[in-house]
C-alpha cells in the first residue's frame, strides 16, 4: 500500500563512528537549510528558537548514522505533525519520528515511521510498534530525544526511560542527513543538539503473547510483483485490462512488511503524474474450488 493522501492502485490493484562527536548548533548556522510557508529564527521567553509553519530545517552538511537527536518543541492544541527526520537521502528515503499535539493523550499521539521515494506511509506502520500515548501540554515546551542503533531506535519525550523502542527501522542502514519540520500546523524548536556515537544501548523490550511478525500467519501473501507507476487515467472506465497497457511495464518483486502489508513506495515515488501502479499474483489451484481472500487497501483498489 501507499499512503499519505496519494492514489496508488494495485492490479490485485491497489491504489493507490565508534568515537563520539557532540553538536549544539544556534539555528542561525549556515549550514541550515530552510523552507516552509512561514519560517523564522528568533528569541522567545529568554531563548533562540526556530519557529516553522508547514516547513523544514534541514542540516544537510552533517552524516549522521549512529548517535543521538535532541530538542525540545512547543505546539499548540491544532491538528499538526512535527519531530525529527534521519539518515535522509537525495532520493527522498529518510526515517522520521513526529508528534501529533492533536491527538494527545491517545495511542497515536506521536509515530514513527520510514519515508520511501518521498511518499510517506502513516496507513501503514500504526500501533505499538510505531507509537504510544503521551498527554502534551499545548504551550510549554516538550523535551523530545531519539537515540539511534543500527536498525533500531528508542524515543525519550519527557521522561528519563524510553516511552517507545522500535526494534525494526525500515530502511538499509547508511548515513544521511538530518532535519527538524512541522506541517500543518506551527511548531517552535529549542536547544536542539546531536551526538554521532555508537555508546547506545537499546531497552530490551519483552514481546508478550501473539506479538511480532504477522506476515507468518498462515496464508499470507508474502511477495508480490509489482509494476512501475502509471497515470490513473490510462485505466478509467475499463473493466478488461489492454495487453498494450501492460507491455513494456516493468516487474518487480516486492515483499511485504513485517506487518503483512506490501508497501508500494518501495518500489515508485508519485512523479509526472504517475499515480497508479498494477500488482500481480497467480494462484494456483490443484482442483476446481471456491476459496475467500482477503485484502486491504488504501487509497483506492480495482480488481482485474
Amino acid at each position: 500500500m501507499i499512503s499519505d493522501c496519494s492514489r496508488w492502485l494495485c492490479f490485485f490493484a491497489l491504489w493507490l563512528a565508534s568515537a563520539s562527536q557532540i553538536a549544539g548548533l544556534t539555528f542561525d548556522d549556515p549550514r541550515w537549510a530552510f523552507t516552509g510557508k512561514e519560517y523564522r529564527v528568533e528569541t522567545f521567553e529568554g531563548r533562540e528558537t526556530l519557529y516553522i509553519e508547514s516547513g523544514m530545517a534541514v542540516l544537510g552538511e552533517v552524516v549522521f548514522l549512529d548517535g543521538v537527536i535532541e530538542f525540545e518543541v512547543m505546539m499548540g492544541q491544532e491538528r499538526g505533525f512535527s519531530g525529527a527526520r534521519w539518515r535522509g537521502q537525495a532520493s527522498g528515503d529518510y526515517e522520521e519520528f513526529y508528534l501529533r499535539p492533536h491527538q494527545s493523550g491517545k495511542y497515536d499521539a506521536n509515530q514513527y515511521q520510514p519515508v520511501f521515494n518521498g511518499v510517506s506511509g502513516w496507513q501503514i506502520y500504526y500501533g505499538s510498534d510505531y507509537s504510544v500515548p503521551v498527554t502534551y501540554r499545548p504551550g510549554e515546551w516538550t523535551k523530545v530525544r531519539i537515540e539511534v542503533l543500527g536498525d533500531q531506535a528508542q524515543v525519550y519525550i519527557d521522561s528519563e526511560q524510553p516511552v517507545l523502542v522500535i526494534d525494526d527501522l525500515k530502511h538499509t542502514i547508511r548515513s544521511g542527513a538530518l532535519a527538524l519540520f512541522s506541517g500543518f500546523a506551527p511548531a517552535r524548536f529549542s536547544r536542539f543538539h546531536y551526538e554521532l556515537t555508537q555508546n547506545i544501548e537499546i531497552v530490551d523490550q519483552p514481546k508478550s503473547e501473539g506479538d511480532g511478525p504477522e506476515r507468518k500467519s498462515e496464508g499470507l501473501v508474502h511477495t508480490w510483483r509489482v509494476s512501475d507507476a502509471v497515470p490513473e487515467k490510462s485505466i478509467d472506465g475499463k473493466t478488461v485490462l489492454d495487453p498494450q497497457l501492460l507491455e513494456g511495464l516493468t516487474w518487480h518483486e516486492l515483499e511485504v512488511e513485517t506487518n503483512g502489508v506490501a508497501n508500494l513506495a518501495r518500489i515508485q515515488g508519485l512523479a509526472d503524474g504517475k499515480d497508479t501502479a498494477f500488482v500481480r499474483l497467480i494462484l494456483e489451484a490443484k482442483t476446481e474450488t471456491i476459496q475467500r481472500l482477503d485484502f486491504g487497501f488504501s487509497d483506492r483498489v480495482r480488481i482485474y
